[in-house]
């Protein structure tokens, strides 16, 4: 093996160490804290409290 052909080797050898190193330092540093969008308006319709026996059309 040539001195050359050594050095590649070891080069790339160090380049994948140093990836999986960053990616595991990527997955470990905390995430960005963000608050979650308010909605303006309720998406569905509300049913009456007394209303709860009757089957909805999601219900198994």
């Amino acid at each position: 093996m040539t001195r050359r052909k050594l050095i590649h080797r070891l080069l790339g050898a160090g380049a994948v160490i140093l990836a999986g190193i960053a990616r595991r330092a990527n997955k470990a540093m905390p995430r960005r804290f963000t608050w979650a969008a308010k909605y303006r308006k309720y998406p569905g319709g509300f049913r009456a409290p007394n209303d709860i026996f009757t089957q909805s059309k999601w219900s198994g």
